[in-house]
Parts: C-alpha cells; structure tokens; sequence
C-alpha cells in the first residue's frame, strides 16, 4: 500500500472562482476543501470525476 503524503497547496480564488467552486460544493453536498483534495488529489479516477464536475458547470474553476 503507497503511504499518503501530505503537502499544502496555497490557493488565491477571486469572487468570480469562488462562486464557481461553491456552485460544484453545493451540487455534490461537500465542502470546499473536500473539493479542492479531490481535484488535486493522486487518484486519477477521482481526478477524472472532479474534472467531468467542473466541466458540468460549463465555465470551469479558474485555479
């Protein structure tokens, strides 16, 4: 089994993205940095269904 390991990622979202990203929090009942492990996280399925997510909204995040 691969050991996780843990890193910080530091973000800086505008109004405009943090809309976008509360709109994909409020559609799958999570919060923001459940979201934001699951875009960025090493599993490539989880990556592959955050991303089809966000392409869902139509505008994208805008990381």
């Amino acid at each position: 089994m691969k050991m996780k390991r843990k890193i910080r990622i530091t973000l800086s979202l505008d109004s405009e993205v943090l809309k976008r990203l509360d709109k994909l929090c409020e559609d799958k009942n999570l919060s923001r940095p459940q979201v934001i492990e699951m875009i960025f996280s090493t599993d490539g399925v989880t990556v592959d269904y955050m991303t089809d997510q966000i392409k869902r909204l139509g505008l994208g995040i805008g990381f």
